[in-house]
């Protein structure tokens, strides 16, 4: 790679925010490619099912990332490169050297600014190609944000099963979410059990829902150890509705259910972070989640947020 600039993208394919960041890694790849740039990813396993190589190969293959992708289990590259956070994105120089470790996902803002000086550096004979146009996913540079719904982790690292200064039962049967319902919390129906990372749906069917503040909605799920021919699914609700197309996710398909109207599913047939909604107007928001498929597994909730528009 001497001679080239290099990205390194850490990232874990279980974070919203480095899977989210991937589509705008390859448009700086396809940019600036031919001026020098190369990419490369390591993957850092987040959660269980990230960590067998061919899951991770056929989630790169449908996210389509292009560049080789190393597979860091024991974490010793991440640590190495003193990476300390996911998503983090590395610049090497063409001599070799670590400029910049840009952590967490507003640090991809910046990002093709620091690119193009150190393409300069490397080869200052040759001209740059322009500019990418401003992509609407990656917030402008200091641009203060709207403050979200913090993310929802499941599990006994996070939100488990056991009320404050109880044991962690084995499992958990949770009745129907009452009417009112607190901003923040997730409310669970169905039978649950408890692992480090996740819950696991122990029931057939079960339900969160949530009244969180923001624009978009993403899970991050994991399948059942054996699920058999059957592929579990979600149908979820929105403000009490099914989301049109315009609010719904890249992961959800919009059925006709005949006279009930149209609903919302998105089949769980990997591990990886499902996009609910995106793009509702940013404030508060009912999500009910339907899930239907025992082994289930709820491993987190995030819920993104929008830049603050200019004052007039």
């Amino acid at each position: 790679m001497r001679g080239r600039t290099l990205l390194v993208d850490f990232l874990s394919l279980g974070d919203p925010d480095g899977v989210g960041g991937l589509r705008h890694l390859r448009a700086l790849s396809d940019r600036y490619g031919d001026a020098g740039l190369t990419v490369l990813g390591v993957h850092v396993p987040a959660y269980e099912f990230e960590r067998s190589p061919e899951a991770v190969r056929r989630e790169l293959w449908r996210l389509g990332v292009p560049w080789p992708v190393a597979l860091d289990r024991t974490y010793e590259v991440f640590r190495a490169w003193n990476a300390g956070d996911l998503p983090c994105r590395a610049l090497v120089d063409h001599q070799g050297f670590l400029r910049t470790l840009g952590r967490g996902a507003d640090a991809l803002a910046e990002l093709e600014s620091t690119i193009r000086l150190l393409l300069s550096e490397g080869r200052p004979e040759q001209p740059l190609p322009p500019t990418l146009e401003p992509d609407p996913a990656v917030g402008r540079p200091g641009a203060p944000r709207w403050y979200p719904t913090p993310e929802i982790r499941f599990g006994t690292r996070g939100l488990a099963l056991a009320e404050p200064g109880e044991p962690e039962p084995e499992e958990r049967t949770f009745e129907t979410p009452p009417d009112l319902r607190a901003e923040g919390r997730p409310y669970l129906e169905g039978t649950f059990g408890s692992a480090a990372d996740h819950l696991e749906l122990r029931s057939d069917e079960g339900q969160v829902a949530i009244v969180f503040e923001g624009a978009d909605a993403l899970a991050v799920l994991g399948t059942p150890p054996d699920s058999g021919d059957e592929i579990p699914e979600l149908e979820f609700r929105v403000d009490g509705a099914t989301p049109g197309p315009r609010f719904a996710g890249a992961d959800v398909d919009l059925d006709d259910a005949g006279e009930a109207g149209p609903v919302a599913r998105a089949l769980v047939e990997r591990g990886g972070v499902y996009e609910l909604v995106c793009g509702l107007p940013f404030g508060v928001h009912h999500l009910e989640i339907r899930i239907r498929g025992r082994g289930v597994q709820l491993h987190g909730l995030r819920f993104g947020t929008r830049d603050v528009p200019d004052a007039p």
